[in-house]
């Protein structure tokens, strides 16, 4: 049962959330499950599958990430701001993506799930310069050259960017600017089954949190 498989992945990890939390996830999963038969949402159809690669991928993050205002981009279907939102409601999270169908989604989750802490915009990342957000994340959507860029208009003076990458890490890193490069922190995650390395990258103010306590 999905309701099961989430839990044990949720313990396996260490990521303590309460009854409440672990509902909007299962509800999220629900919403996802039904639009994703129609629209192709995301490559991944069964729940286990979902669960894995999509929502506990996101929630692995949550304990590195500072306080305050959030920007996801290129959410797609969600991740990792949406899993965010629900299990941090009071985070004001805003999620942005250019395409109409994912957006359209999107907006239609933080209705039913009642995140009034979450807004949508479909929009470019290049083309916002809202600045104010103490957190911009980004997960399987650029390289890190375009998302060091494309964040800048986004950020607060002291914020930062949270980039989740895999295998290609290196790769990227290695296309940066020397002291951009120097400049960065990476961190790695845990391995979820299946799945090869993980790991945050890190540009922009000094973070204070503690890597090892998930939701800290």
């Amino acid at each position: 049962m999905p309701h099961n498989h989430l839990n044990r992945r949720l313990d396996e990890f260490g990521i303590a959330l309460d009854a409440g939390a672990r509902e909007r996830l299962e509800g999220y999963l629900s919403l996802l499950m039904r639009w994703n038969r129609a629209y192709n949402l995301t490559a991944a159809r069964e729940p286990e599958a979902l669960i894995d690669r999509h929502l506990v991928d996101s929630l692995v993050v949550w304990g590195h990430l500072p306080s305050g205002a959030l920007a996801d981009v290129g959410s797609g279907a969600g991740f990792p701001g949406l899993p965010l939102a629900l299990v941090e409601p009071q985070r004001p999270v805003t999620l942005i993506d250019s395409n109409g169908k994912k957006t359209r989604f999107l907006r239609q989750c933080a209705t039913e799930l009642g995140l009034a802490n979450v807004r949508v915009h479909q929009a470019r990342m290049e083309d916002l310069h809202e600045g104010g957000f103490a957190v911009v994340t980004a997960r399987a959507v650029a390289s890190l050259q375009r998302l060091i860029t494309g964040a800048a208009g986004l950020l607060a003076p002291d914020g930062a960017l949270f980039a989740l990458k895999g295998e290609r890490v290196e790769e990227e890193l290695s296309e940066l600017d020397p002291q951009v490069a120097a400049s960065l922190e990476v961190r790695e995650l845990p391995r979820l089954p299946g799945q090869g390395r993980a790991c945050l990258v890190i540009a922009g103010a000094a973070v204070h949190t503690d890597p090892g306590v998930a939701g800290a």
